[in-house]
């Protein structure tokens, strides 16, 4: 039955999640799973491009960058884990590149948020909260 199905799929993707550095996943009962990533635009787009859809949850108070995943069959679970771990790659890549760009350990980032075209060289957080992504 798909109880059955959710009750053994669960571990195995709360575990595949538990695995990738830097990502929270919060314990979870249901059909579903919330997990916290640095920049949840990238995971949801990311994820999109490789046919998985997911849920945004940052726009909900107190959920700030998390993500929410369905548990599907073990095919599709094992789709997730697979787009998961490919856009963690990829993501932390892009990272590590803007460090290297940036010449610090903060990245450096356009500050949109006054119309003006000064870099803002602040923390890393601030500076993804004002990414503009083209």
């Amino acid at each position: 039955t798909y109880i059955n199905e959710v009750k053994t799929e669960r571990p195995k993707v709360r575990q595949a999640l538990a695995e990738l550095d830097g990502i929270k996943v919060e314990p979870s009962v249901t059909n579903f799973m919330i997990f916290r990533v640095s920049d949840p635009a990238r995971y949801y787009h990311g994820l999109m491009e490789k046919g998985v859809l997911i849920r945004r949850q940052d726009h909900i108070p107190g959920l700030d960058g998390y993500l929410r995943v369905s548990l599907g069959t073990p095919a599709e679970n094992d789709a997730f884990i697979e787009a998961i771990q490919q856009v963690h790659t990829e993501v932390g890549t892009q990272k590590a590149q803007q460090v290297m760009t940036s010449g610090s350990s903060k990245a450096v980032g356009l500050n949109v948020s006054d119309g003006s075209n000064s870099l803002d060289d602040s923390s890393s957080e601030k500076a993804v909260d004002k990414e503009v992504i083209l």
